[in-house]
């Protein structure tokens, strides 16, 4: 005697059955949205001018990244040119309204946020790190000393998603940290 399923077990049923468990696994998975950050941000070099020597400046910006542990990658007296090995940067996000959530962050990143199975809550990928460096080209003109300030190579990565960092666009100076630089050379 054959059980009743197997009169009922047609290759049709079989292709339903595994075409729905394949939905349902697939759906288990967690949906990714990226949200850019809305407001305006520093997209051109910060240009800070001081009545301070070349000298000055230079040695005051020297004193600073020791202070704060930032280290030096290139630093060329003759060009004038500074630039940083990548550091792990104060970051925030933005609230609903475009406003930064932490306004004394260095920079500002996209919001990764991964939706759960049936609409489960939803949960914002906090990043494994966020690093950046900076270019500083200090020169002297018209009696004056120029510093041209900027962001370089803005990279996050979120551990959970993948081992290799990633910059989304979404990953900009705030201007908080060329401010700073502005008020200890002024």
């Amino acid at each position: 005697m054959k059980p009743y399923l197997n009169k009922q077990f047609t290759p049709a049923i079989a292709l339903t059955m595994a075409l729905t468990l394949v939905n349902f696994l697939f759906s288990c998975e967690p949906q990714y949205k990226v949200i850019y950050p809305k407001g305006k941000y520093l997209q051109t070099p910060y240009i800070v001018e001081s009545d301070k020597s070349k000298d000055q400046v230079w040695q005051n910006i020297i004193d600073f990244f020791g202070q704060k542990g930032i280290g030096i990658k290139i630093i060329d007296r003759s060009s004038g040119l500074i630039t940083t090995d990548a550091y792990r940067m104060p970051f925030t996000y933005e609230d609903s309204k475009g406003n930064l959530v932490d306004k004394g962050a260095y920079l500002v990143i996209s919001k990764i946020v991964s939706h759960g199975f049936n609409g489960a809550t939803s949960t914002t990928l906090e990043p494994y790190y966020v690093t950046a460096e900076w270019n500083i080209i200090i020169k002297e003109e018209n009696g004056k000393t120029l510093i041209n300030i900027n962001i370089v190579n803005p990279k996050y990565s979120d551990i959970s998603r993948t081992n290799e960092p990633f910059s989304t666009g979404g990953c900009l100076s705030t201007g908080v940290f060329e401010k700073t630089i502005a008020d200890i050379i002024k």
